[in-house]
Protein backbone atom coordinates (compact mmCIF):
# COMPACT_ATOMS: atom_id res chain seq x y z
CA UNK A 1 0.00 0.00 0.00
CA UNK A 2 1.19 3.67 -0.79
CA UNK A 3 0.99 6.63 1.08
CA UNK A 4 -2.95 7.82 0.60
CA UNK A 5 -4.34 11.28 1.43
CA UNK A 6 -7.26 12.39 3.25
CA UNK A 7 -8.52 16.15 1.90
CA UNK A 8 -10.91 17.35 5.15
CA UNK A 9 -13.73 19.50 4.39
CA UNK A 10 -11.08 22.36 5.61
CA UNK A 11 -9.52 21.53 2.63
CA UNK A 12 -6.01 20.52 5.23
CA UNK A 13 -4.41 17.16 3.66
CA UNK A 14 -3.64 14.17 5.66
CA UNK A 15 -0.72 11.96 4.23
CA UNK A 16 -1.09 8.51 6.60
CA UNK A 17 2.08 6.29 6.67
CA UNK A 18 2.44 3.48 4.16
CA UNK A 19 3.13 -0.06 5.25
CA UNK A 20 7.09 0.69 4.74
CA UNK A 21 6.79 3.60 7.12
CA UNK A 22 5.05 1.79 9.66
CA UNK A 23 7.53 -1.21 9.02
CA UNK A 24 10.52 1.48 10.35
CA UNK A 25 8.48 2.61 13.18
CA UNK A 26 8.28 -1.20 14.60
CA UNK A 27 11.94 -1.49 14.09
CA UNK A 28 12.51 1.61 15.78
CA UNK A 29 10.00 1.08 18.89
CA UNK A 30 11.13 -2.91 18.93
CA UNK A 31 14.64 -1.45 19.85
CA UNK A 32 12.83 -0.16 23.20
CA UNK A 33 10.91 -2.97 24.20
CA UNK A 34 10.44 -3.63 27.62
CA UNK A 35 10.54 -7.69 26.63
CA UNK A 36 13.02 -7.61 23.86
CA UNK A 37 12.27 -11.13 22.69
CA UNK A 38 8.59 -10.48 21.87
CA UNK A 39 9.85 -7.76 19.43
CA UNK A 40 9.35 -10.50 16.46
CA UNK A 41 5.92 -10.53 17.34
CA UNK A 42 5.72 -6.45 17.73
CA UNK A 43 2.43 -5.00 15.96
CA UNK A 44 1.19 -1.25 15.92
CA UNK A 45 -1.76 -1.12 17.41
CA UNK A 46 -2.87 2.52 16.62
CA UNK A 47 -0.74 5.54 15.07
CA UNK A 48 -2.19 9.03 15.91
CA UNK A 49 -0.94 11.91 15.31
CA UNK A 50 -1.75 14.26 18.33
CA UNK A 51 -0.27 17.51 20.58
CA UNK A 52 1.35 17.28 23.44
CA UNK A 53 0.60 20.19 26.02
CA UNK A 54 3.34 21.77 27.76
CA UNK A 55 3.00 23.47 31.17
CA UNK A 56 1.39 27.28 30.76
CA UNK A 57 4.25 29.91 31.38
CA UNK A 58 3.77 32.72 33.36
CA UNK A 59 0.98 34.49 33.24
CA UNK A 60 -1.12 32.38 30.51
CA UNK A 61 -3.74 29.67 30.87
CA UNK A 62 -2.43 27.32 28.62
CA UNK A 63 0.52 25.65 27.36
CA UNK A 64 1.89 25.61 23.90
CA UNK A 65 0.98 22.71 21.69
CA UNK A 66 3.55 20.63 20.90
CA UNK A 67 3.06 18.29 17.87
CA UNK A 68 3.94 14.38 18.57
CA UNK A 69 3.33 10.90 17.08
CA UNK A 70 1.67 8.73 19.44
CA UNK A 71 2.11 5.00 18.99
CA UNK A 72 0.29 2.16 20.93
CA UNK A 73 1.47 -1.42 20.35
CA UNK A 74 -0.18 -4.91 22.97
CA UNK A 75 1.95 -3.67 25.82
CA UNK A 76 3.62 -0.76 25.01
CA UNK A 77 3.04 3.34 24.30
CA UNK A 78 5.00 5.44 22.83
CA UNK A 79 5.56 9.45 21.70
CA UNK A 80 7.91 10.20 18.91
CA UNK A 81 8.96 13.30 17.29
CA UNK A 82 8.33 13.52 13.55
CA UNK A 83 9.72 15.20 10.72
CA UNK A 84 6.93 16.86 8.62
CA UNK A 85 9.37 19.15 7.50
CA UNK A 86 11.80 17.40 5.26
CA UNK A 87 9.58 14.60 4.99
CA UNK A 88 7.94 12.45 2.78
CA UNK A 89 11.07 13.34 0.66
CA UNK A 90 9.78 15.42 -2.71
CA UNK A 91 10.93 13.64 -6.20
CA UNK A 92 14.06 16.20 -6.71
CA UNK A 93 15.78 15.38 -3.17
CA UNK A 94 19.59 14.62 -3.80
CA UNK A 95 20.01 13.04 -0.47
CA UNK A 96 18.30 12.39 2.86
CA UNK A 97 17.93 15.00 5.34
CA UNK A 98 20.62 15.14 8.02
CA UNK A 99 17.77 14.02 10.93
CA UNK A 100 15.83 10.87 10.91
CA UNK A 101 12.01 11.12 10.27
CA UNK A 102 11.18 9.80 13.47
CA UNK A 103 12.74 10.25 16.80
CA UNK A 104 11.71 8.54 20.08
CA UNK A 105 10.45 10.63 22.61
CA UNK A 106 9.41 8.61 25.90
CA UNK A 107 8.02 5.14 25.91
CA UNK A 108 5.99 3.38 28.58
CA UNK A 109 4.41 -0.19 29.85
CA UNK A 110 0.71 -0.26 28.89
CA UNK A 111 0.47 -2.32 32.88
CA UNK A 112 2.09 1.18 34.42
CA UNK A 113 -0.78 3.12 33.32
CA UNK A 114 -2.63 4.17 36.30
CA UNK A 115 -5.67 6.28 35.16
CA UNK A 116 -6.92 8.07 32.33
CA UNK A 117 -8.12 11.80 33.06
CA UNK A 118 -10.23 13.29 30.64
CA UNK A 119 -10.61 16.90 31.06
CA UNK A 120 -12.37 20.21 29.39
CA UNK A 121 -9.87 22.57 30.23
CA UNK A 122 -7.41 23.83 29.21
CA UNK A 123 -7.59 22.30 26.05
CA UNK A 124 -11.46 20.44 25.45
CA UNK A 125 -11.01 16.78 25.44
CA UNK A 126 -7.29 16.93 26.39
CA UNK A 127 -5.97 13.50 27.67
CA UNK A 128 -3.90 13.20 30.95
CA UNK A 129 -1.98 9.26 30.81
CA UNK A 130 -0.75 8.95 34.63
CA UNK A 131 1.91 6.57 34.72
CA UNK A 132 3.20 4.66 37.63
CA UNK A 133 7.07 5.55 37.46
CA UNK A 134 7.85 2.20 37.98
CA UNK A 135 11.81 1.78 38.72
CA UNK A 136 13.40 -0.54 36.26
CA UNK A 137 10.91 -0.32 33.74
CA UNK A 138 11.93 2.55 32.10
CA UNK A 139 11.69 2.16 28.35
CA UNK A 140 13.80 4.82 27.68
CA UNK A 141 16.33 4.43 29.76
CA UNK A 142 19.09 6.89 30.40
CA UNK A 143 17.71 8.55 27.21
CA UNK A 144 14.55 9.81 29.48
CA UNK A 145 16.92 10.72 32.26
CA UNK A 146 18.56 13.42 30.15
CA UNK A 147 15.02 14.59 28.21
CA UNK A 148 13.85 15.47 31.66
CA UNK A 149 16.78 16.92 33.07
CA UNK A 150 14.22 20.29 33.00
CA UNK A 151 10.55 18.33 32.77
CA UNK A 152 10.20 20.45 29.09
CA UNK A 153 7.13 20.11 27.56
CA UNK A 154 4.87 18.93 30.24
CA UNK A 155 5.43 15.81 30.90
CA UNK A 156 6.13 15.61 35.21
CA UNK A 157 8.47 13.12 36.37
CA UNK A 158 8.12 13.38 39.98
CA UNK A 159 10.66 10.63 40.83
CA UNK A 160 11.35 6.81 40.82
CA UNK A 161 8.51 5.30 42.41
CA UNK A 162 6.47 8.27 41.84
CA UNK A 163 3.81 8.82 38.61
CA UNK A 164 4.80 10.37 35.15
CA UNK A 165 1.95 12.43 33.25
CA UNK A 166 1.69 12.54 29.53
CA UNK A 167 -0.80 15.59 28.78
CA UNK A 168 -2.09 15.10 24.91
CA UNK A 169 -4.52 16.34 23.09
CA UNK A 170 -6.23 14.57 20.14
CA UNK A 171 -7.66 17.16 17.99
CA UNK A 172 -9.98 14.14 16.11
CA UNK A 173 -12.98 13.02 18.45
CA UNK A 174 -12.84 9.54 16.68
CA UNK A 175 -9.05 8.94 17.25
CA UNK A 176 -9.11 10.07 20.53
CA UNK A 177 -12.43 7.78 21.45
CA UNK A 178 -9.95 4.95 19.57
CA UNK A 179 -7.13 5.73 21.57
CA UNK A 180 -9.14 5.33 25.16
CA UNK A 181 -10.94 2.25 23.93
CA UNK A 182 -7.77 0.44 22.70
CA UNK A 183 -5.66 1.59 25.62
CA UNK A 184 -8.88 0.53 28.00
CA UNK A 185 -8.61 -2.89 26.27
CA UNK A 186 -5.20 -3.50 26.34
CA UNK A 187 -4.86 -2.54 29.97
CA UNK A 188 -8.13 -4.85 31.13
CA UNK A 189 -5.53 -7.76 29.38
CA UNK A 190 -2.79 -7.09 31.13
CA UNK A 191 -4.46 -6.37 34.58
CA UNK A 192 -7.28 -7.97 35.33
CA UNK A 193 -9.69 -4.78 36.03
CA UNK A 194 -10.83 -2.14 34.22
CA UNK A 195 -8.94 0.72 33.63
CA UNK A 196 -10.10 3.77 35.50
CA UNK A 197 -11.09 7.26 33.13
CA UNK A 198 -12.03 9.86 35.32
CA UNK A 199 -13.48 13.16 34.04
CA UNK A 200 -11.87 16.26 35.32
CA UNK A 201 -13.21 19.87 35.47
Amino acid sequence: MENYELIHSSRVKFTYPSEEEIGDLTFIVAQKMADPERAPALSILLYVQAFQVGTPPPGRCRGMLRPKTLLLTSAEIFLLDEDFVHYPLPEFAKEPPQRDRYRLDDGRRVRDLDRVLMGYQTYPQALTLVFDDVQGHDLMGNVTMDHFGEVPGGLARAGQGREVQWQVFVPSAESREKLISLLARQWEALCGRELPVELTG
